[in-house]
């Protein structure tokens, strides 16, 4: 199966109000688009594997996360540092393999993003601390180690044969102490095939 070539033309269209708040175009590519500001980057990414349009949130200045503290957010935990409940009913991106569905979600995340995100934010790290609260509340929210350890397995099996990578590493970036070898390979694999540049 071919991927559909317009996720860079329409992503560059349809996220150039970014323009007005500091952001430009940093790096492009088939499947990648950076915006980067003097504070903060955003990718938005066509996954390789799972075919899945998402975009992240990052500090500009800020290294690699850790085992323990990510150092950028997916689009629902930005939407939950406006309004908690949309950002929890946004459902996981889909697989998607056709010209029209991949215009018609670049879209949908920009007028989401709009509709959502306080855009002037995005010129101060006020931003960032929303997001760090959201962050807690997320590990606060989190079954494990609540559940039992074969409930999380299984939807973290679920996550990965479904190649819903995004809301895998979502999900699992602040229980990666919990996952066994085999599973943070997976998670690894998992993260680097969002494409990001940080």
């Amino acid at each position: 199966m071919n991927r559909p070539t317009e996720f860079l033309q329409d992503t560059l269209r349809e996220f150039d109000f970014l323009s007005g708040y500091g952001f430009a175009a940093f790096k492009t590519d088939p499947t990648l688009v950076q915006f980067k500001s003097d504070i903060y980057y955003i990718n938005v990414y066509y996954g390789r594997r799972s075919w899945e349009i998402n975009l992240e949130i990052g500090l500009v200045d800020q290294p690699p996360a850790d085992s323990y503290s990510p150092g950028w957010f997916v689009f629902q935990s930005l939407v939950r540092a406006f309004d908690d409940k949309a950002g929890k009913a946004i459902p996981p991106a889909e697989p998607i393999t056709t010209s029209e569905g991949v215009e018609a979600r670049v879209r949908n995340l920009a007028e989401d993003f709009r509709r959502y995100i306080d855009c002037e934010l995005l010129k101060s790290r006020e931003l960032w601390n929303r997001l760090k609260s959201v962050r807690e509340k997320e590990i606060a929210e989190s079954p494990w180690p609540k559940a039992s350890s074969d409930e999380m397995r299984k939807r973290f099996d679920f996550l990965w044969k479904t190649k819903r990578y995004a809301e895998l590493v979502n999900f699992f970036q602040p229980l990666l102490k919990y996952l066994s070898e085999d599973e943070r390979s997976k998670f690894d694999a998992a993260k680097a095939d969002l494409n990001r540049f940080n």
